[in-house]
């Protein structure tokens, strides 16, 4: 019994942390603009696609960077698609090469999903990357992907997916602003995502819920033994 007491407790201080983490930070952080409070920082690792019923064409999400960036390496930025095991990337942005702004195409039909710059297979529910340039001249990639689901590879988390549910906001971005990078790192930059919303997560009063039923539970099972001692 003290080792089940022991698993609550550890489990219960993880649902602490990760409730804590699931609270927000303001886009003001990125832009210093106070308007754009108007957007939460939702805790998201992933989005899904808004218009899953086309007409003529396929539906697309389009992507942007913003004159916020402040790395000093250029950098790709890609949507990814994590079934557990497999990562499949897809490349959007490419700084470096000077595109900073592209649609990207969902085939629904075949699940193929095109970029101005790749294509691959990708579900309609996705996270994003970042990955660096480590020489700007030579156009040499860094080996390193970051991805908004720090899961994936047991990484820090620097992606926040923000989310103005009115739409436009001051800073003229669309329902989604990703931004990427903190006070921690080299730099940050903020991307305008259109067509997407984020994909739920587990909400702070959730877990704290959570939390207490697990007290209960190692409060009652205790209890039971004390009984039957």
């Amino acid at each position: 019994m003290k080792k089940l007491s022991m698993m609550l407790l550890f489990l219960l201080l993880g649902v602490f942390l990760l409730a804590g983490s699931a609270w927000a930070i303001s886009l003001d952080y990125y832009t210093g603009t106070p308007g754009d409070s108007i957007y939460s920082d939702t805790g998201a690792e992933y989005v899904y696609l808004t218009d899953l019923t086309p007409p003529a064409s396929a539906p697309m999400v389009q992507l942007s960077t913003s004159i916020l960036s402040t790395y000093q390496h250029d950098y790709i930025i890609g949507l990814f698609d994590y079934d557990g095991s497999t990562i499949t990337d897809l490349a959007v942005l490419d700084t470096h090469n000077g595109v900073v702004s592209s649609n990207v195409i969902f085939d629904l039909g075949t699940g193929l999903v095109t970029s101005g710059i790749d294509s691959d297979y990708i579900d309609t529910t996705f996270g994003f990357y970042i990955q660096f340039y480590t020489d700007n001249t030579n156009g040499i990639l860094s080996p390193e992907i970051y991805y908004s689901d720090p899961s994936v590879l047991g990484q820090a988390d620097y992606f926040h997916i923000f989310y103005d549910l009115n739409g436009i906001a001051s800073t003229n971005f669309s329902e989604v602003a990703l931004g990427i990078g903190d006070a921690s790192t080299a730099g940050h930059a903020l991307i305008s995502v259109a067509d997407v919303a984020p994909a739920p997560v587990p909400e702070p009063a959730t877990m704290l819920l959570l939390g207490v039923g697990l007290c209960g539970l190692a409060f009652a099972g205790r209890k039971k033994l004390i009984r039957r001692g």
